[in-house]
């Protein structure tokens, strides 16, 4: 899997996840297409993962995966 990691003091802008729009699911499945090429990591099944957390006073508030959180096909 390969997975985006967001983080934030609160959620008054919204979750974690929000932060993962389609413009940075491009750049993540991008990045990962060149790893696969270069690792010839080829016929293998991948996902894509979001986790998000929520810290304060130095401690995790709250914490979510999200597995399948998008796919390659999901952009245009």
């Amino acid at each position: 899997a390969f997975i985006e990691v967001k983080t934030r003091k609160n959620n008054e802008f919204g979750l974690p996840c929000e932060a993962v729009t389609k413009n940075k699911q491009n750049k993540i499945i991008r990045m990962a297409m060149m790893y696969i090429s270069q690792k010839r990591l080829y016929g293998l099944n991948f996902r894509f993962d979001v986790i998000e957390t929520i810290i304060s006073n130095d401690k995790i508030r709250y914490l979510r995966l999200i597995k399948n959180a998008f796919d390659a096909d999901s952009i245009i």
